[in-house]
């Protein structure tokens, strides 16, 4: 945490969490302050890209570099537009998220694998950016929309989700390390390993951040009595 080297993508994310403060004051503020927001992102990001963006090598998603804020940075926005309800004009009924979801999920996988590999394409690979981008909102649009049917399943399991839902940030500050580590066993034992190794190295990290908070509660309280 004070020097982060590969675990850089953590201060990319406290930079995007500063930024975004600031733009959600600016749009109790500012009429579609939000969109305007939005729209900047990807008009910096594209002239960032043209100008200063290192094409020789392949690491448009690379969490240790900065290009990633960009990525970070757009799905903060977007679920802010989210909730805001600047989307629920568009309509889609929840078989056709689905279809769309799946579509861009084979584009995504087809565009990584191919870019990634063939070093004549490495100039474009902008592109799986914007579809790592479109993937993400495909799942926020869809499971926004499922939010009142989630509502209506057996409580264990909507607890569970709740639970895991709970624990977004520790899984993404504990994912790296445990998949570096884990990688290397044979597949599908890497995976079912490495998801849970993640949910339980994030609940291990999820309590102590909740005692350290309420012990440091108590010491204030005690300080004020």
């Amino acid at each position: 945490f004070i020097y982060p080297t590969n675990y850089i993508f953590l201060i990319w994310l406290m930079l995007c969490y500063a930024l975004f403060y600031v733009v959600i004051y600016f749009s109790k503020k500012v009429s579609n302050f939000l969109e305007l927001s939005f729209i900047a992102i990807f008009i910096v990001q594209l002239l960032w890209y043209i100008v200063f963006f290192d094409k020789s090598t392949y690491s448009i998603n690379d969490v240790s570099r900065p290009a990633i804020l960009f990525l970070f940075f757009a799905s903060m926005i977007f679920g802010a537009l989210l909730r805001k309800g600047t989307l629920s004009k568009i309509q889609l009924n929840v078989v056709w998220q689905v279809l769309l979801l799946i579509l861009i999920t084979i584009f995504y996988f087809v565009s990584q694998i191919l870019v990634s590999k063939v070093e004549l394409l490495y100039p474009v690979q902008i592109i799986n950016q914007y579809l790592a981008f479109m993937l993400i909102v495909a799942l926020m649009y869809l499971f926004v929309n499922l939010e009142s049917t989630l509502q209506k399943i057996p409580n264990f399991i909507n607890k569970t989700f709740s639970f895991v839902s709970k624990l977004t940030l520790q899984i993404y500050i504990v994912q790296f390390f445990v998949i570096r580590n884990l990688e290397i066993l044979p597949f599908p034992l890497n995976l079912v390993t490495t998801i849970l190794g993640i949910i339980l190295l994030a609940t291990i990290l999820y309590y102590i951040d909740f005692l350290i908070k309420k012990l440091f509660q108590r010491v204030c309280k005690n300080g004020k009595t």
